[in-house]
């Protein structure tokens, strides 16, 4: 893994991101500490998010819809 500074990252920000899509990390720090990690589209863990359709359908809405209630705090309001 490369590490390079942050003023440098900027620097050489295109020559770094062709390296990163050739496969290369490249850790970028601030101070001595890292901030940042350029790392390769295909490295990059979890990057789908869960199905959460099974969740959706499984919540069930109690009342009103917020719309009406909006609807008729309006029409309170106005009258």
């Amino acid at each position: 893994m490369q590490t390079v500074t942050a003023r440098e990252a900027r620097k050489t920000l295109s020559t770094l991101l062709s390296e990163a899509e050739h496969g290369a990390v490249v850790s970028i720090t601030r101070r001595g500490q890292e901030v940042a990690r350029l790392v390769p589209p295909d490295s990059v863990e979890n990057s789908e998010f869960p199905d959460m359709t099974e969740f959706r359908n499984s919540i069930r809405v109690k009342g009103k819809p917020t719309s009406q209630i909006v609807m008729e705090m309006r029409h309170d309001e106005r009258y």
